[in-house]
């Protein structure tokens, strides 16, 4: 499909860039794509973390059973889930299976890890907490996806997709999905839309989705996600939202990035609603209709 291509391929040269020996803008956020050095990041946005126990190499030597009863085991370098253990003594929650925790770092690999404290979700029905990520540029959240990874349907995960006041999308913004019953709005949910607002201005506005979990204390930051799913499974709409705020926030941007660019963003995201409500609401003829709706700003 033609549009998650050039959701692919944005995506692709981002990721080039990010990894290429040149000096491209993007480079700048690098530091905050680890899972270890974006901690002081975000502690210095005042903006809370989950309690870290041990982040270093997996020695044979760490007894995984001194550590606390629930805890969350993770490879520094990996995504999607990949290598990630939630581990309520020797059960671990994400795949259903007991694993002994002297076995774990072996099923790691000898690789730098993170053992962290095993969040609780805010509803207690749900043993492994939602994933809350929220799609922002500009300054804004302009969508939000959860995701539950307590059960599986035809091996996929239960998602539902909100804008930034929590109202149900129309149409769901992946296809390899499967549609989740509409949640009440969280507790706390408009600290999470400041907190991710919050982030969005200081990366002066660039395209980025923030991932984040919704405890019983209110959302706890999780990790930036340049290239979500490297684009894969995007409807057509989603497709062209992310390439459009991709076009109008661009990663030249972070040229002068400072954490005083906040009056650059507002003016900009202020034209762009400007520009959707001075045209045409046919779809063919406002070039930014789609990001005016996400935003709820038509």
């Amino acid at each position: 499909m033609e549009h998650n291509k050039n959701l692919k391929i944005a995506l692709r040269d981002r990721k080039e860039s990010m990894n290429s020996n040149g000096t491209s803008c993007i480079k700048r956020l690098l530091p905050l794509f680890n899972k270890v050095t974006v901690r002081n990041y975000i502690n210095k946005l005042n903006i809370p973390l989950p309690e870290l126990f041990y982040s270093g190499e997996a020695f044979e030597a760490i007894d995984l059973n001194l550590f606390p009863k629930t805890i969350a085991v993770k490879p520094q370098d990996d995504c999607n889930s990949n290598g990630v253990f939630l581990m309520n003594d020797d059960y671990n929650l994400l795949s259903g299976r007991y694993v002994e925790r002297r076995h774990i770092l072996d099923l790691i690999g000898r690789r730098p890890i993170l053992i962290e404290e095993l969040l609780i979700d805010y509803d207690p029905h749900f043993l492994i907490p939602r994933d809350f990520k929220l799609f922002t540029a500009g300054g804004r959240v302009w969508a939000i996806q959860v995701i539950d990874r307590n059960s599986k349907i035809n091996g996929k995960f239960r998602n539902g997709f909100y804008d930034r006041s929590w109202k149900e999308l129309e149409k769901p913004m992946k296809d390899d999905i499967v549609p989740m019953m509409p949640a009440a709005r969280p507790p706390h949910f408009r600290r999470l839309i400041r907190y991710a607002e919050k982030i969005s201005r200081n990366i002066n506005g660039v395209f980025m989705r923030l991932d984040f979990y919704m405890t019983p204390c209110g959302p706890v930051f999780g990790e930036f996600t340049p290239t979500p799913a490297d684009g894969w499974h995007f409807t057509e709409e989603a497709s062209e939202l992310f390439c459009k705020l991709m076009e109008v926030f661009p990663d030249s941007d972070l040229a002068d990035w400072n954490e005083n660019y906040k009056a650059y963003i507002a003016r900009k995201i202020r034209n762009v609603c400007l520009h959707s409500r001075s045209r045409s609401l046919s779809p063919n003829k406002s070039r930014y209709l789609i990001i005016g709706k996400a935003a709820n700003v038509l």
